[in-house]
């Protein structure tokens, strides 16, 4: 159900195991100073639909002690639920588990600081489940994350000290206890970010894996003010596995696609609403069937020479994709 705190400096809701949101409700929180929520495993029962909103301070996300004196999740932890929360700054440190369902984290305040930052050391599991039942394996889909900033930026931190680099795990379920990789297993998982007045910094980990055969890919959504380096950005798609889809939209600043650069998904699509797209490397959206790549930028497209896009068709009979160019400017 609904609740509702009021009136007090700060809030802070702790557990040695586990902060568990069960069933469908909310928590308001309102001239209540900041929200620190510190826990083994943050997350939700199975099915659940809640949400954690702080109007008017930062939400905290903490792990329980540190060390020896590190609390630990309970052995089970819920499934296809749905976690959403807001604060003017959002700061992941802790673990969150949403496996196959969805989180949403969201910075709502005004000023350029307000930020949603997944620390070093911290890690969000929304990654696909396999359950046996009845001895027979039931697979389901990996979940989506949504991390946004109102007015400021998303920045996902990297190894720090002992700390290793935040992690983002969106990897469908794989087939067997061994973990191969065959015709069963289940989807990855969507990845969104969405900074429209600031910047991605991406210096931890996306995980998406490598989904079963004939299971989809993970997918990739975008869309902030600038980007500083968007050959960073796609060597960490490529290396986590979000090569179903890639949609980024770069808000002011040119793109660079270099000689050293290849851009692998099935349909990709790439728009600089202020700027240029140059492309000297690889956008690779070619498989058995034919994929499509789509790229828009106001001042221009230029491709270079050496420059290849693949939008083919590999299985026998099938058709072959489609590329689409567009500039208003340019």
């Amino acid at each position: 159900g609904e609740k509702h705190i009021e009136g007090f400096a700060s809030v802070h809701i702790q557990a040695a195991k586990d902060i568990a949101a069960s069933g469908d409700g909310k928590l308001d929180l309102a001239n209540a100073g900041d929200l620190q929520l510190q826990s083994a495993r943050l997350g939700t029962s199975t099915g659940a639909d809640q949400s954690i909103t702080n109007a008017d301070g930062r939400v905290n996300i903490d792990q329980a002690g540190s060390g020896a004196d590190a609390g630990t999740a309970l052995a089970e932890a819920g499934i296809g639920g749905k976690l959403a929360i807001s604060g003017t700054q959002i700061s992941q440190g802790g673990l969150i588990s949403v496996r196959a369902g969805e989180l949403a984290l969201q910075a709502t305040g005004a000023q350029s600081e307000d930020n949603v930052t997944l620390q070093a050391g911290s890690r969000i599991e929304a990654s696909g489940v396999e359950k046996k039942l009845g001895g027979i394996s039931a697979y389901a889909p990996a979940g989506k994350v949504s991390l946004q900033s109102a007015n400021g930026n998303v920045d996902i931190k990297a190894a720090a000290g002992a700390l290793s680099a935040a992690v983002v795990d969106l990897a469908g379920a794989t087939d067997a206890a061994d973990g191969s990789v065959g015709g069963n297993g289940s989807d990855a998982g969507t990845l969104s970010i969405r900074a429209g007045h600031g910047s991605l910094f991406l210096d931890g980990d996306l995980l998406a894996g490598t989904a079963a055969a004939g299971k989809r890919q993970g997918t990739f959504e975008l869309d902030v003010r600038n980007l500083g380096s968007y050959s960073a950005l796609n060597r960490s798609l490529a290396a986590g596995g979000f090569t179903q889809s890639v949609d980024a939209r770069i808000r002011t600043g040119n793109v660079l696609i270099t000689a050293s650069d290849t851009g692998h998904a099935h349909q990709y699509r790439l728009s600089a609403d202020q700027g240029a797209i140059t492309v000297a490397g690889i956008i690779d959206a070619g498989g058995a069937t034919g994929g499509r790549i789509e790229l828009h930028a106001n001042n221009g497209v230029t491709l270079t020479h050496g420059a290849t896009l693949r939008a083919n068709a590999t299985a026998t009979g099938e058709q072959g994709g489609k590329v689409v160019l567009g500039t208003a400017a340019g």
